[in-house]
């Protein structure tokens, strides 16, 4: 039986956390996408189903749709990126770990 896709990645009481502005305040620019992923981090990238994957990309992580060439990206909710990822055998779950605080 395949597993059932996940409709939602965060809880429904989620609440991104508040970050303080820096030098370029963030209201003053809009994310457009990542080019690339760090290639030596081990198990940086997996399997969701036979036609996506997901993958850190620095402070966020992205899924993949290889038959429809369609990214989905998810920020982090600190500074200092996302240490690691694993996905569940089933494929049904995925985890996301971040550094900071």
């Amino acid at each position: 039986m395949p597993a059932k896709p996940l409709e939602e990645f965060y809880p429904d009481g989620y609440k991104a956390k508040e970050l303080p502005d820096t030098q370029i305040s963030r209201r003053n620019f809009a994310f457009h996408g990542v080019y690339g992923m760090p290639s030596m981090k081990r198990y940086n990238i997996h399997f969701l189903s036979s036609n996506e994957i997901i993958f850190v990309t620095g402070n966020k992580y992205q899924t993949y749709n290889i038959q429809t060439q369609k990214f989905v990206t998810f920020h982090g909710k600190d500074r200092d990126g996302v240490g690691s990822i694993a996905v569940h055998p089933s494929r049904a779950q995925f985890a996301v770990a971040e550094k900071g605080d």
